[in-house]
């Protein structure tokens, strides 16, 4: 059996491989990624902001804010939840599933390929590449904000390469003003989508000083393409001011980033020895190693800049980037899917540098040859190696790029959305509850109708869902906005909910009059056997109580 023929047989089984995991991606996003609590308060203040026609000045959900008036109230992401509204409202759930499936695959598949195609890397590492950077990120498929920063930050990668690296790397002595005007463009809208925009200023920023510092090194001088990749950078950074706060947005990035609430989201925490058991991070570590090796191939190569048409700035650049997001992505979790796109790119531009050097060394020594025969050229393609050969058949059988590719990824990713949403339409509901989280939808029914009197305690995660299911709902001690509450209201909740030492004077501090948590919380218990406190409500997803001595009323 010739070689050609099983070539073709593998390169027609990834494709398959391929298109099948996209399917699966878009099952997995319809039947798991609103079990996240959080997206009940983005949609909630998507349509608040869309019937009002602006922003709210403050928090209109919680009374506790109004204790500390210092405390900024900053929408950093407010676009995400007009987007996130926008689509409920066309499709109710449905559409959120589409927007989600959409962006996600578009930035994990779509884009990548198209990228992988367009700097030349071999066929079967982009295929199989991307299929380990979407299982990568399977973990992180939740409708949130980070979905628009994955599919921005891919578009960073690819324009870098389409704009700063090897059309400009030739230097024909002009500045490339839309390259510089694109870079600030995206920039002035993902400032506005998610507080991510700042990985790709830190990208940009890395890759602005890498390469002009190798160039002056090598040439003494800047050249035309340096300042391009210099006044884009900048452009950028003026574009993260175009928001609603202005300066305002970077004061307040502090206080979401250094947090020390931060330490107890665990999705920010590094990367610990028994996660090394745990199959969600396998597709992260196989990325990983092959990145490397990419790394170290290239390394050990010693990649002639002029061979290749690539500036040495823009080789380390690359070695750097794989580096840094391989140190990230262990030392948070959150980033992983950041780093995974990163690695493949930057991982694999190193192969494609590879494979371009290779065949120019091939074709030059055909070059020095006399002309060869039919049969003597048949007998070289036999000879190549199974993978090249399945990488020549990849190269030939599809093109990832223009506006159809892009088309064909969002159909079969909206069938996956439409095969969950038509076949198991219970799955699709808001918040879907999971093994960590029970949604009280029976206990929101009942306050919805029969609504104590006074300051509420609740869970933060039953406030999410009461800000997106109640018309009115009351006003909530705390939500998951943590970052927007701070540290001191934070911490009042943890004394409360575990009834730690102080608890009874916080209660009467924020003139608690009824509660609304898990079962099991402390607070519960003590109020059952301490106070006397009445069961309003009880399964087991929560449980309500009241103060006997308050005076209740309907609302």
């Amino acid at each position: 059996m010739k070689q050609s023929f099983l070539a073709g047989f593998a390169a027609r089984g990834l494709l398959i491989l391929l298109l099948f995991v996209v399917f699966v991606a878009a099952v997995f996003i319809a039947g798991a990624s609103l079990h996240d609590p959080d997206t009940c308060w983005l949609l909630a203040l998507g349509k608040m902001i869309v019937e009002k026609g602006r922003l709210p000045d403050g928090d209109p959900y919680s009374y506790t804010m109004s204790f500390f008036p210092d405390r900024k109230f900053v929408l950093y992401q407010w676009l995400t939840e007009v987007f996130f509204y926008l689509s409920y409202k066309a499709a109710d759930l449905t559409g959120l599933l589409l927007l989600a499936a959409t962006v996600l695959t578009a930035a994990f598949v779509s884009l990548p390929l198209a990228f992988a195609r367009k700097v030349g890397m071999p066929g079967s590492f982009a295929v199989v590449g991307t299929i380990l950077t979407l299982l990568t990120a399977f973990f992180h498929f939740l409708c949130r904000p980070e979905i628009f920063s994955y599919l921005l930050l891919g578009i960073y990668f690819f324009l870098t390469h389409l704009m700063l690296r090897r059309k400009n790397a030739q230097g024909d002595g002009k500045i490339n003003w839309i390259a510089i005007t694109i870079f600030g463009a995206v920039m002035a809208l993902w400032c506005n989508l998610h507080s991510a925009f700042v990985l790709g200023l830190l990208y940009l920023f890395v890759f602005t000083l890498v390469t002009t510092i190798a160039d002056v090194i090598a040439i003494k001088r800047l050249q035309s393409h340096n300042i391009t990749i210099i006044l884009s950078f900048v452009a950028a950074f003026l574009g993260s001011f175009a928001n609603p706060y202005g300066a305002g947005l970077w004061q307040y990035l502090p206080t979401l980033f250094f947090t020390p609430l931060n330490k107890h989201i665990i999705e920010l925490r590094p990367i610990a020895a028994k996660d090394f058991l745990e199959w969600t991070y396998y597709p992260f570590f196989i990325l990983l190693a092959v990145s490397l090796v990419s790394v170290v191939r290239a390394l050990r190569a010693k990649i002639d800049p002029s061979f290749v048409g690539t500036p040495r700035g823009q080789i380390v650049f690359a070695v750097i980037a794989v580096v840094c997001w391989a140190i990230a992505g262990f030392c948070c979790r959150r980033l992983i899917p950041f780093a995974a796109l990163h690695m493949f790119a930057e991982g694999g531009y190193l192969l494609a540098l590879l494979r371009a050097e290779a065949t120019q060394e091939e074709t030059n020594q055909k070059e020095e040859k006399q002309v060869e025969t039919a049969q003597e050229e048949a007998a070289q393609e036999e000879a190549k190696p199974f993978w090249q050969a399945v990488d020549q058949k990849l190269d030939s059988s599809y093109q990832p790029q223009g506006f159809m590719w892009f088309a064909t990824i969002a159909v079969l990713a909206g069938i996956g959305v439409y095969f969950v949403s038509s076949r198991i339409p219970e799955a699709v509901v808001l918040p879907q509850s999971g093994g960590a989280f029970k949604a009280p939808f029976k206990a929101i029914e009942l306050i919805e109708k029969e609504r104590p009197q006074g300051n509420l305690f609740n869970h933060p995660q039953f406030g999410d869902v009461m800000i997106w299911k109640m018309p009115e709902p009351p006003k909530l001690f705390i939500d998951t906005r943590f970052d927007m509450y701070g540290a001191d209201i934070v911490n009042d909740y943890q004394t409360l909910y575990a009834a730690k030492q102080g608890w009874e004077e916080l209660l009467q501090r924020y003139k608690i009059e009824w509660i609304f948590v898990q079962p099991d919380a402390e607070i519960a218990k003590r109020l059952l056997s301490e106070k006397n406190w009445k069961v309003i409500h009880q399964d087991k997803a929560s449980i309500v109580l009241k103060n006997p001595n308050s005076v209740e009323h309907a609302k």
